[in-house]
């Protein structure tokens, strides 16, 4: 039970940390920072585990426990559904003008897209790199929330 209350402690932490990065910096700075950091899954996952062992340890598959059972199981079935839409779908906007057919996906996922045409057999290969540039654009947020903040301060203690 301590460990369900500090993780819970911890995931309430994080989310309000978020929704100040996301008010002052943007969202994306949230996504990067929070969301899409991988502590952020361990936390939910430590959390999932630990509804899990709460449903055993208290025993509350008895008639007297279905209630708490279906509140704990609700829980545990919007986890599910988070992690398969964090590891399976994607997020993106496409643009398709009335009577036009778009093949092309706007999304704020850092992506490299190279195409190479072979001018002497007329062919056309793309290719779509993903992860190139995680890191480099995790550091750099985290550059640019540092130096934002840095600059908050300056400015207020010049005025």
């Amino acid at each position: 039970m301590k460990a369900m209350t500090l993780g819970l402690f911890a995931f309430l932490t994080a989310i309000g940390l978020a929704t100040f990065i996301e008010s002052s910096h943007g969202i994306q700075a949230a996504k990067i920072l929070i969301y899409n950091a991988t502590w952020f899954e361990i936390l939910l996952l430590f959390l999932g585990l630990n509804l899990i062992a709460n449903i055993y340890r208290y025993k509350m598959f008895q008639r007297e426990k279905i209630a708490v059972l279906s509140f704990h199981l609700s829980f545990l079935i919007i986890l599910l559904g988070s992690a398969v839409t964090r590891f399976v779908s994607f997020e993106g906007i496409m643009v398709i003008g009335e009577g036009k057919t778009s093949d092309f996906i706007y999304t704020s996922d850092p992506h490299i897209l190279i195409k190479v045409t072979d001018t002497a057999t007329n062919t056309t290969e793309i290719r779509v790199s993903k992860n190139s540039f995680q890191n480099i654009l995790t550091i750099s947020a985290m550059t640019l929330v540092l130096q934002l903040n840095c600059l908050t301060t300056i400015s207020k203690s010049i005025m």
